[in-house]
């Protein structure tokens, strides 16, 4: 997959969510500054329909900042916050094209990031609600990206 078409993409952590609640953490709790570093994954490459395995993936705040081969000893000074990815699958976001959010925001947005759902398309919301949905989040919060017609 493209450099440029995973710093578009959030990524699924195919183990019920782990990474998107670990990523929440860092998030929530580190600057722009730390890193998140997931070691040993296998990245699902859905432009050339292949899997690189054994990948190193660097995401610092809310960006993928580089993709590589999995060094296990080089994890760099100061990054403190490594994810074992061996046996884990990292993939690019998903889309939800016809969704109706209206007032589910509560359970709908944390259930929809730990599916891989990074985008959706709201078909009948109240546009007051879809306009607020769709100012950036307060830090620490996880939720897709709203598009609405």
């Amino acid at each position: 997959m493209s450099a440029l078409g995973m710093l578009t993409a959030l990524i699924l952590w195919l183990s019920a969510g782990t990474l998107a609640r670990q990523a929440g953490d860092v998030a929530s709790n580190a600057g722009q500054s730390q890193s998140l570093i997931i070691d040993g994954a296998s990245i699902v490459d859905v432009e050339r329909g292949t899997v690189r395995p054994n990948m190193r993936v660097v995401v610092r705040g809310a960006r993928i900042v580089g993709i590589g081969q999995a060094q296990p000893a080089a994890v760099p000074s100061g990054d403190q916050n490594v994810v074992d990815g061996r046996g884990k699958f990292l993939i690019p976001g998903l889309w939800d094209m016809h969704v109706h959010i209206d007032t589910t925001e509560a359970w709908f947005f944390p259930l929809s990031i730990a599916a891989g759902v990074t985008s959706v398309r709201d078909m009948g919301g109240s546009l007051s609600r879809i306009r607020e949905w769709k100012s950036p989040p307060k830090p620490g919060v996880l939720r897709p990206t709203i598009i609405a017609p």
